[in-house]
């Protein structure tokens, strides 16, 4: 039988004023005031759960405010997802959540006149499989056999010009509207797509990254890997990850959450 074990980090960086990350362990969630410092919280063994991080707009106002409320509809979501067994009960559960964050966040964008947004990256786990959500540019990573896979796909200006074959992945790696967003929660009369892979297989000595970009701007592909692998626990490899984007500069808001899987 697979157990897993989970963990989070983040920190506002070196150079923004305020922390516009946010995430939800299973079922857990930061108070506003607690976020502006370092925080670290783990959880497990357990046989099945969910992750999510949230990273507010970091340009626009009141991302903070985005983030924070899609985190905490996510953590008060967990006694009816954890009755969610099949992936399609998943799925319509995680959708409905989207929708009620997207509606509470554009709620707020259209009372204060502004552009209000967060992305979502977000993995349920279950003895048989995993199960991927995503809106927004918040990647989800898998190490497994040695190589590490990214789940998700970006939903950036960029990234959408790569579907079309107008730009190579190399260019839109360089593109200025590689963060620039197309889906996020918080849309306006726009419906939101949620991007799903249910029934991923999981097996023991699996490894998982959820992620702000404040990580994989400042962390490249193979210094995640190795900082991935190379950890006793899902605790260090958090701390290890989140303080290799500090030592690069730290020029964002960074969050990391890791699961490891085993027996």
């Amino acid at each position: 039988m697979l157990s897993f074990s989970f963990a989070a980090r983040c920190d506002k960086g070196l150079v923004r004023a305020e922390n516009q990350d946010n995430f939800c362990l299973d079922g857990v969630s930061v108070p506003a005031e607690l976020m502006q410092g370092p925080t670290r919280v783990a959880g497990g063994p357990s046989r099945s759960g969910y992750l999510a991080v949230f990273d507010g707009m970091g340009g626009e106002a009141r991302g903070d405010f985005a983030a924070l409320t899609s985190a905490g509809l996510a953590a008060a979501m967990r006694p009816e997802l954890s009755r969610c067994l099949t992936g399609d009960e998943i799925k319509a559960r995680v959708l409905a959540f989207t929708e009620q964050a997207n509606a509470a966040v554009a709620k707020r964008s259209r009372e204060e006149g502004r552009r209000i947004g967060t992305t979502m990256a977000m993995l349920v786990f279950r003895q048989d499989a995993v199960h991927v959500f995503s809106v927004g540019d918040s990647p989800i990573f898998r190490l497994s056999g040695g190589k590490l896979e990214k789940l998700t796909q970006d939903d950036t200006f960029a990234q959408l010009l790569v579907r079309r074959g107008e730009l190579t992945p190399a260019q839109a790696a360089r593109d200025p509207r590689r963060n620039s967003l197309t889906q996020h929660i918080g849309m306006i009369d726009v419906t939101l797509r949620l991007h799903c892979s249910c029934g991923l297989p999981v097996c023991a000595g699996d490894r998982f990254l959820l992620c702000s970009d404040g990580l994989t701007d400042m962390v490249p592909m193979r210094a995640l890997s190795s900082l991935l692998a190379s950890a006793g626990s899902a605790q260090e490899a958090a701390d290890s990850l989140v303080l290799a984007a500090l030592e690069a500069g730290g020029r964002d808001n960074v969050t990391a959450l890791t699961l490891f899987v085993g027996e």
